[in-house]
């Protein structure tokens, strides 16, 4: 029990440090590259909740088409 416990922890220290990253640096095309990274640890709810906050010129790239296919397979 404790394992999943800390593996959920784990999830959300992860979905903290991405909203300060993009807090900080909300232009950068890393905060997309992140959300490919870790949408499995995450999930498809948490990485789309993220998506929804991207700037415009990263929600029109191809690359956050993708990452959105990619969540539709999950």
């Amino acid at each position: 029990m404790s394992f999943v416990r800390t593996g959920m922890n784990l999830i959300e220290v992860r979905r903290r440090q991405l909203i300060t990253f993009r807090e900080r640096h909300p232009l950068s095309w890393v905060n997309l590259y992140l959300l490919c990274w870790y949408r499995l640890e995450l999930g498809r709810a948490n990485v789309y909740q993220l998506m929804i906050q991207l700037p415009a010129h990263l929600k029109e790239s191809i690359l956050c088409r993708q990452l959105d296919l990619a969540l539709q397979e999950m």
